[in-house]
């Protein structure tokens, strides 16, 4: 608030910083009305207000105090939260002496209005235009704390690559990204070498894909070679340089069709063929993350956004981020005093699906009711009676089967199978 030069200049029911707090909120109520969103707020952590539970501003004054607030500040909260939770999680995202990052890009879903439409687009596609406005974000996040440490969001026309690139300046000097191979283009690439830091691209196989000009073979499956700029980039762009020196990995899986990896790691290091290979494939750990904001914060049964107007949209865009990455980071206190006994990377890596995002948000705690919990006894009574020493008192498997084949066959006129086969499926089976 004070770097952005936003200050209450009078006494009123909604300040600046429970607004703040409300932007936040949103993302973790998603489906309460804002009124109530605020009410739980103030209740659960004490906010210090000048009305009563039962005078909660009106929506008109909850959205006159959101547009003063601005989008800019929750960005600036943002950025400054993602700076100190860097700091303070990377030994969770180190790999070697590397900080390793991915990059990928979503599209979000906005309420249906007229300003969100002209603001960020309507896409369209074979079936008729979208049901909803949609915007295109790239984030950048841990590849294994899976917190998001960058972001940047446009119209949905603006293509991923575009925004990756005003991205970069968010990717810290000496780090890692991973990136899929919508990126394997050398403009992109170029500058991300340039700036000191190094990639794991997967290449594309078309006609007019980039090729590597082959030196020398540095070991089964991998050889060293340079990456040359195309003509026509050559005369648009004469600020990046004339070509790459990279290494291709042949990564094969079986049962898989074998792919091509490129980077910019130097070879004859620590860094093997190996090893780099089995690192790309923890490049999906994003889509983790996504999956989680969009599906599991963002209620994937509505809109994403309920704000009706472009700013606001924005700021709470940027309050869904900061909700998040607050649920990681509380995910990764927790297991770093739980006192296991793993090295300090497993332990500071957060699990695939957060079970803090699952759980009703860790927020909310509601009784279970009567079938519940008869489910949950019938569910102990199977565990403890599968432990006994005699085991579960069930019936033989199979019991009754060759009554029921009967009954079919003599309804559809299905040959009956012999009692002697029946018995030894059930064998099989036992």
């Amino acid at each position: 608030l004070e770097a952005g030069e936003k200050r209450d200049k009078r006494v009123r029911k909604l300040p600046l910083r429970v607004v703040m707090w409300l932007v936040v909120g949103m993302s973790l109520y998603r489906d309460l009305n804002i009124q109530n969103v605020l009410r739980r707020l103030v209740d659960g952590l004490g906010l210090v207000v000048s009305w009563g539970r039962a005078e909660v501003p009106h929506t008109t004054s909850i959205a006159h105090a959101r547009d003063r607030l601005g989008w800019e500040t929750i960005r600036e909260l943002f950025r400054r939260f993602s700076a100190m939770l860097r700091d303070r999680f990377s030994v969770a995202d180190r790999w070697k002496d590397l900080l390793v990052y991915v990059i990928d890009g979503t599209c979000f879903r906005t309420a249906d209005t007229k300003a969100n439409e002209a603001e960020f687009g309507r896409p369209g596609g074979g079936r008729g235009r979208s049901a909803f406005p949609r915007f295109r974000g790239v984030l950048l996040m841990g590849a294994w704390s899976h917190l998001v440490f960058g972001g940047l969001f446009g119209h949905w026309r603006i293509g991923e690559l575009t925004l990756a690139t005003h991205l970069l300046k968010q990717v810290p000097i000496g780090s890692l990204l991973l990136v899929d191979r919508l990126y394997y283009s050398f403009a992109w690439l170029a500058e991300l070498a340039d700036g000191g830091r190094f990639f794991v691209v997967r290449t594309k196989t078309g006609k007019t894909a980039l090729k590597v000009r082959k030196r020398k073979t540095a070991g089964q499956g991998e050889w060293t070679g340079v990456l040359p700029a195309p003509a026509s980039l050559r005369k648009k762009r004469f600020d990046l340089p004339t070509q790459i020196e990279v290494r291709v990995i042949k990564l094969r899986r079986k049962g898989f069709r074998g792919i091509e990896l490129v980077t910019n790691l130097p070879a004859g290091t620590s860094y093997t063929a190996s090893e780099i290979a089995a690192l790309y494939l923890d490049r999906w750990e994003i889509e983790v993350g996504i999956r989680e904001i969009k599906c599991v914060l963002g209620a994937n049964t509505k809109p994403t956004f309920r704000s009706h107007k472009p700013d606001r949209v924005k700021q709470e865009t940027y309050g869904l981020l900061v909700a998040y990455n607050c649920i990681r980071a509380l995910d990764g206190r927790s297991r770093r005093t739980e006192g296991h006994t793993a090295s300090p990377a497993e332990l500071h890596r957060l699990p695939r699906s957060n079970p803090c995002l699952h759980a009703d948000h860790g927020l909310r705690r509601r009784k279970p009711g009567p079938q519940a919990l008869r489910g949950h006894a019938r569910r102990a009574g199977g565990l403890r009676a599968a432990a006994s020493p005699e085991g579960p008192n069930l019936p033989p498997r199979g019991e009754g089967q060759d009554e029921q084949i009967q009954e079919k066959a003599a309804k559809g006129g299905v040959a009956p199978r012999s009692s002697s086969a029946a018995t030894r499926t059930r064998a099989v089976v036992g």
